[in-house]
């Protein structure tokens, strides 16, 4: 049997190492796989914003809460500054391999802890999970994405507002309406009257 001439010995090397590093690059770890290295999102000052990420090739840190089926998802973490009181979280399936039955988890909790604020999965393949919480402006707010099907690619919303104040019946707590915000008006049932009678109207009011 003829010995491999030193050209052949050496294309096969190079062949070899072209598949490893094709290998590591296509599966290659996120750099937010656990909760210390959660990837930062900055809220704009919309309150709006969207970003995608993707779970494969991450890891099962053993975390996990109500929302995942076990043996639990690998997850990938992010982290963003409360703007607002009012908070919302989606998760949505997007991309090819699009992640599957997705799970997002909300935490203003250190991290390591076992305590959660809430959370949300799909039931299906192709739906989305959505959470709202209330948090105090500058609250520092931990997202945990996970899956509890498939791995896959995803795209995170969070919207951080505070909506205006509701009406009141005094001038003191009046709504201001110079902004686009919208606002729910409360039933005028049970309000009393303040005595003002502006001339455009019938009665006081």
């Amino acid at each position: 049997m003829s010995a491999l001439q030193p050209s052949s010995i050496f294309r096969i090397v190079y062949a070899y190492s072209i598949l490893l590093v094709s290998f590591n690059y296509s599966y290659s770890q996120p750099a937010n796989s656990t909760c210390l290295t959660a990837t930062p999102v900055i809220i704009p000052a919309s309150g709006n914003i969207c970003v995608t990420g993707t779970n494969v090739g991450s890891l099962n840190d053993g975390t996990f809460n109500s929302c995942d089926v076990l043996p639990a998802g690998d997850q990938v973490w992010y982290t963003f500054v409360a703007q607002g009181s009012s908070n919302t979280i989606t998760v949505s399936p997007t991309g090819s391999p699009a992640a599957q039955q997705v799970v997002v988890t909300v935490s203003e909790f250190v991290c390591g802890s076992p305590a959660i604020n809430t959370c949300a999965a799909s039931p299906t393949n192709g739906g989305t999970a959505t959470v709202s919480w209330g948090y105090t402006p500058g609250a520092q707010v931990t997202v945990q994405v996970t899956t509890n099907g498939a791995n896959g690619n995803f795209q995170l919303c969070i919207t951080s507002t505070t909506p205006p104040p509701a009406p009141g019946e005094a001038c003191a707590t009046a709504t201001n309406l110079c902004d686009k915000s919208t606002f729910s008006v409360n039933s005028m049932a049970g309000i009393t009257a303040s005595g003002l009678f502006p001339s455009c109207f019938i009665s006081s009011v």
